[in-house]
């Protein structure tokens, strides 16, 4: 599945090579769950469509979760990996556990439900929520360790982290011999918390790949609703109400969407396929983007968005845009 044309990066410090984009799969929940209810109900075809389109053109890995619709998307995604004939190599899967009271006695044993839903494929990296104190972090970064003693994953990550939980984590797994891969948290360019509350500087320093989720904002930072408000009334599920759907919100955001504009004019791209690029080049090979999308053309522009590297002038012009906006 690897592409000679599209770049690479490290996962962690010695995990495998990823494309700087992949898939996410919270729209694939078939409209059940919260989550489904959020996105809205996709059919099973044109999810093929989405991840045939995806993996046609580079695209190596997935990120899913056992909330999304209680593994619908998983299973979603394993269908249609299936349709698009995908066997070897087989794609990246990271997989989030969410459950609140995760022991080592039970996580082998919830692991076996979590692999049948992506079956016949296998999950690569299986990422454990922050747990709030339920479970020391002792505690479970064995029960997460014997996962990958056992041989049902190839690497260990961890979800909404905080710096001090991720050098925790990074610490317990160090004393069995394995390292710390990935973080998922929340980055785009207008929730840039990471870099203030320093998981950021955190992931750096111990080599911890930071997994970006909803790096297009759930589709604003592409434009369209900016140039369209009454485009709004197609956003499928309850996240049409979400507050960054609003007029005041789109007015706050439209001096960032005009300058992404200008580069993707420049550039002769789409404006998600800039804030995608700069997502994943502008602090270095630190940060992947899993970016949901609704339909194989969106997926084909999320592969189009590693094939060009915006300049030092640009990435810097954007982040300057994004930084007054988040002001």
């Amino acid at each position: 599945m690897e592409s000679t044309t599209l770049p690479l990066y490290r996962l962690g410090v010695d995990g495998p090579q990823i494309t700087p984009v992949g898939l996410g799969t919270a729209q694939f929940s078939g409209g059940t769950g919260a989550v489904g209810r959020y996105w809205g109900e996709l059919s099973q075809d044109i999810v093929n469509e989405i991840v045939g389109a995806g993996v046609q053109g580079g695209m190596n890995w997935f990120e899913t979760a056992r909330c999304y619709g209680a593994g619908n998307a998983a299973r979603a995604l394993s269908m249609a990996l299936t349709a698009a004939d995908i066997r070897e190599p087989a794609p990246f899967i990271a997989f989030t556990r969410r459950s609140p009271l995760l022991f080592p006695s039970n996580i082998s044993v919830h692991q076996m439900a979590h692999e049948q839903t992506v079956d016949p494929y296998r999950i690569g990296m299986c990422q454990f929520s922050g747990q709030h104190g339920v479970v020391s972090m002792d505690t479970l970064m064995r029960g997460a360790a014997a996962l990958k003693s056992e041989g049902r994953v190839a690497g260990i990550g961890v979800s909404n982290f905080s710096a001090e939980q991720i050098a925790k984590a990074a610490s317990c797994l160090a004393d069995e011999g394995i390292s710390l891969w990935a973080n998922s948290v929340r980055f785009n360019m207008l929730d840039r918390r990471i870099e203030a509350n320093d998981v950021l500087a955190a992931c750096r320093q111990l080599g911890v790949t930071i997994v970006a989720c909803s790096p297009l904002a759930q589709g604003v930072l592409g434009g369209m609703y900016h140039d369209n408000s009454r485009s709004i009334r197609e956003v499928s599920g309850l996240r049409r109400f979400a507050r960054r759907f609003r007029s005041s919100h789109l007015k706050r955001t439209q001096p960032l969407i005009d300058v992404l504009s200008d580069v993707a004019g420049e550039r002769g791209v789409g404006i998600a396929e800039v804030v995608l690029n700069w997502s994943t080049r502008f602090f270095g090979e630190v940060v992947v983007a899993a970016v949901g999308v609704r339909t194989a053309a969106q997926a084909r522009c999320a592969v189009e968005s590693m094939q060009f590297r915006l300049s030092e002038r640009e990435l810097a012009r954007i982040d300057a845009a994004s930084k007054e906006v988040c002001a």
